[in-house]
């Protein structure tokens, strides 16, 4: 699957959800604020998101990071947990990490703050993801270690030159978009985030996926191949990681080895 849609922040300015509507845009991932603190919530968010709403327009939000410290990157997800509070969020939930303040910092640094948000968004019911540039992909963050994570990759080129797993492509800042003033970013979308995320009762919706009286769920029975991470082998059974880490008693998502057999519950 392919679908289109924007990223959106008071940059914008106003803009006529009505318009993008009918330009036909599936999803809009719209800036949630940036930093740590209550007051640098976006002007426009709690507009951007009702305006989105009311036209049934699938929205996920994003945080700019300015996260030098684990403990700072900690700080942004409960600032960002509150401002998402009562809100629901059918795309994922993006931690954007590409500020000067952090260019210096340590590859290993920089992933361990990128974890410290996602877990801590994790723990509150979120479904997480990264999003960077491929120069940052490929050279600032630990990719192995933030497989569990979905990443929305910014590459501005008619193709990707990036080479690893992401699920959401930035493909231009220079997008034209009926309702919206200006420039606009433009993104591709590869996943059913919807389903996912629905079905795992995250981003403020309720578990979908109990089963009725007397359903009872298939059970399949998955063989661990070599280069299989859980979050593949999730998106192929349209749950999530952590669902089948828990059913499976996996402790860390990142260790599963090849002729594991993983119990995964379908629908």
């Amino acid at each position: 699957m392919r679908i289109r849609g924007i990223d959106v922040s008071s940059f914008q300015g106003e803009i006529h959800w009505e318009e993008v509507k009918r330009d036909h845009i599936e999803f809009a991932i719209l800036r949630a604020g940036y930093g740590r603190f209550p007051n640098q919530i976006d002007r426009r968010f709690e507009e951007n998101y009702r305006e989105a709403k009311r036209h049934k327009i699938p929205v996920g939000a994003y945080l700019y990071s300015y996260a030098t410290t684990v403990e700072e990157a900690r700080q942004e997800a409960r600032n960002l947990q509150g401002w998402l509070r009562g809100k629901r969020f059918e795309f994922p939930i993006y931690y954007d990490l590409e500020d000067q303040s952090q260019a210096s910092l340590s590859k290993r640094r920089l992933t361990d703050i990128a974890i410290a948000f996602c877990d801590e968004m994790e723990r509150a019911g979120y479904f997480v993801g990264v999003y960077a540039n491929a120069y940052w992909l490929t050279t600032k963050l630990d990719r192995d270690r933030l497989t569990p994570y979905t990443i929305w990759l910014a590459d501005y080129a008619p193709e990707p030159s990036y080479r690893g797993e992401y699920k959401m492509w930035q493909y231009t800042s220079r997008g034209k978009v009926a309702g919206i003033h200006g420039d606009c970013d433009m993104d591709y979308c590869y996943q059913d985030f919807p389903k996912i995320i629905k079905r795992a009762g995250l981003n403020g919706f309720e578990r979908s996926d109990e089963p009725h009286p007397g359903h009872k769920p298939h059970i399949a029975v998955y063989t661990v191949q070599k280069g299989d991470t859980l979050i593949r082998i999730a998106e192929r059974y349209h749950t999530t990681w952590q669902r089948i880490a828990r059913e499976n008693r996996i402790a860390d998502p990142r260790f599963i080895y090849p002729g594991q057999k993983l119990k995964i519950y379908v629908e």
